[in-house]
């Protein structure tokens, strides 16, 4: 699915979500997050640059001119990821980023299995724990991005 040239508010509890299908919008104006209600966020990720893009036109209306636009891909109709996130802090962020796969069970259990000293099943349990430690640098990175972070600065996550 691709939606063009949105401009429209998103309205709490009105923004369809697809838990398995990434959906692409593009815009015209470059997107980084907005407050979605008081518990969750909607991130713009997976941006890409369009040079020479040209929006759709509106019946009877003269073609537009060429522009440079903005596409996003995310599980919400509009391009974006909506996440749990109480403020638009880097924890916060990053946090509701890891808990769309990951649970907080699921990364104790993790955490415990890497710790333990089963020798038998060490391969298993390194594996695990180095793609959740791989997704959650990712995680990471494209918080920094979003707020314009330095790859240097050192956070708490």
């Amino acid at each position: 699915m691709t939606r063009r040239d949105r401009s429209w508010p998103i309205l709490p509890g009105r923004l369809k979500t697809f838990k398995y299908m990434e959906t692409r919008a593009i815009y015209t104006e470059r997107k980084t997050f907005v407050k979605y209600d008081d518990n969750h966020y909607l991130l713009y990720l997976n941006e890409e640059v369009l040079e020479n893009y040209v929006p759709e036109g509106h019946g009877g209306e003269p073609e537009p001119e060429p522009c440079t636009a903005y596409s996003y891909t995310g599980t919400c109709e509009d391009g974006g990821t909506l996440v749990e996130a109480t403020s638009a802090s880097y924890d916060s962020l990053v946090s509701g980023l890891v808990r769309r796969e990951y649970s907080a069970d699921r990364v104790e259990a993790i955490t415990l299995n890497k710790l333990s000293s089963d020798n038998e099943r060490e391969a298993e349990f390194e594996a695990e724990f180095a793609c959740l430690e791989r997704y959650r640098n990712d995680c990471k990175a494209r918080v920094r991005a979003l707020l314009g972070m330095s790859e240097s600065v050192s956070n708490t996550l």
